[in-house]
């Protein structure tokens, strides 16, 4: 196989710090570009609709995330396999993951649109939804919720392909995707009339046309992706079906018990007025496009132990990890110093100069949680590269201690310091969820060493012609 435009790369040899920095730019931009969905929607919305439209969809921001988190969780998760099959070089493995990754993606996504479009009035309800927004927010959440399966597809479809160690056409496709969700955007809001619903179905239709993207893309250009649809590798056992479950479902519901915190926050958050939610709703908009470098590394680490896991190359993940939480860990004061210095400026983009009360409120909040990034920075490259290497059970608990931290700040924090409580959910979050990682990681750092002590050093030839 040609690899012109890196169709495909093989992360189990080269210097680690330049192979992640190689595969953590493209990514970087598409995962600005994918959270700039939410920002293109914001923007929007706040500008053409007003500030109570935004509130609107910020109260069902929480849920969004949810949705947004277990789906493209799970996706990823279904294609660790896929990964590890091909650091190891068993191309046909790679075929039969691939198959077994979209027929469960499309099986999951599916469960999820018919049980939350049942359900999400009535949770938007439960979370004491104000009544002037209710309406509003229950349209926009019952379109995410219905179109999982697109948002599942597209996510599954990148997966695969950063898998194979491509990071630039999913950034791609996903840029195409953007400008068009913009586009529509202001097709449905300006010209159709359409309200915040116009803004949920835009998104669906400009992902709908990105998951044609994606098709054709492998067809032409990544065989082995694309013959995975022929009937000789149907013959997958339960055993491989499962296989793959145990690592796609706990990283999707990993996602999921990080939002029922948010969902409980939201709670909080909705019960101090609109105003409120609009400054929370507005600074994650910030947060979410800074915090995209922190995921960035994690991801291309997770895709760099994956592989080079399943090529027995341990030396290289331990090695690789230590150089992307350097990275991370060093740049997070930079990002941090950006949102302490330029946050209420951000915040104008979306809502003017005309509400200098949420402007002051969501430069603090921006502020507080900024002080601890470093923290998240840690946290989020040890959990990927436990997540690449298969292993879930401490990913899982830091979510779940993720979880306690934000239902806590909720229920004490909130009615005791206000907006200030809302401002420290993040920094403790993070604490919490760092804390199971750790002695996780130094425990397969130190597996990992006793494993290389009798491991010969040996670079394998990566032969792309048998991709074919």
């Amino acid at each position: 196989m040609a690899q012109a435009e890196n169709k495909v790369r093989d992360l189990t040899k080269g210097e680690p710090a330049k192979l992640i920095f190689i595969m953590a730019l493209p990514l970087l931009a598409g995962n600005i570009v994918s959270q700039l969905y939410g920002f293109v929607d914001a923007l929007t919305v706040g500008r053409f609709l007003g500030v109570e439209a935004m509130a609107a969809i910020g109260c069902a921001g929480s849920l969004i995330f949810g949705v947004n988190s277990f789906i493209g969780g799970t996706a990823y998760g279904l294609t660790i396999k896929t990964s590890q099959l091909f650091g190891a070089k068993d191309f046909d493995g790679v075929r039969r993951s691939a198959l077994v990754s979209i027929l469960l993606a499309f099986t999951v996504a599916t469960i999820v649109a018919v049980t939350g479009v049942a359900a999400c009035r009535e949770i938007l309800i439960a979370m004491q939804t104000p009544a002037e927004l209710l309406e509003n927010a229950t349209a926009f959440i019952t379109v995410t919720f219905a179109t999982a399966v697109v948002l599942m597809m597209m996510n599954v479809q990148a997966s695969l392909i950063r898998a194979l160690g491509n990071t630039s056409i999913p950034t791609k496709v996903w840029s195409m995707t953007l400008l068009l969700n913009a586009l529509f955007d202001v097709i449905a809001i300006v010209i159709l009339d359409c309200g915040v619903i116009g803004v949920a179905l835009a998104t669906t239709v400009a992902q709908i046309i990105g998951c044609g993207m994606f098709y054709f893309y492998t067809k032409k250009q990544i065989p082995i992706l694309h013959s995975a649809f022929s009937s000789d590798y149907f013959n997958f056992d339960k055993n491989f079906i499962l296989e793959h479950l145990k690592l796609g479902l706990p990283v999707g519901l990993q996602g999921a018990i990080i939002a029922v915190g948010g969902v409980i926050l939201q709670v909080a958050i909705n019960q101090l007025g609109a105003t409120e939610v609009a400054v929370v709703t507005a600074g994650q908009r910030i947060e979410g496009l800074t915090l995209m470098f922190f995921l960035t590394f994690a991801e291309v680490i997770s895709s760099f132990a994956a592989q080079n896991y399943g090529a027995e190359r341990y030396e290289r993940i331990i090695d690789g990890v230590k150089k992307c939480a350097l990275i991370t860990c060093a740049a997070s004061f930079v990002i941090t110093a950006v949102n302490v210095f330029a946050g209420a400026e951000l915040l104008k983009v979306f809502i003017g100069e005309s509400n200098p009360q949420v402007i002051e409120q969501g430069a603090f909040y921006l502020m507080v949680s900024g002080a601890f990034y470093w923290v998240l920075s840690l946290m989020l490259v040890f959990k990927l590269t436990l997540q690449g290497l298969g292993k879930n059970s401490a990913p899982t608990l830091s979510g779940t201690m993720e979880l306690i931290a934000r239902v806590a700040v909720a229920l004490f924090l909130v009615d005791e310091l206000g907006f200030l409580g809302i401002c420290l959910a993040n920094p403790l979050s993070f604490i919490a969820a760092c804390l199971p990682l750790i002695p996780a990681i130094l425990a397969e750092r130190k597996r990992f060493m006793e494993l290389t002590g009798d491991q010969p050093e040996e670079e394998i030839e990566l032969e792309l012609n048998a991709a074919h």
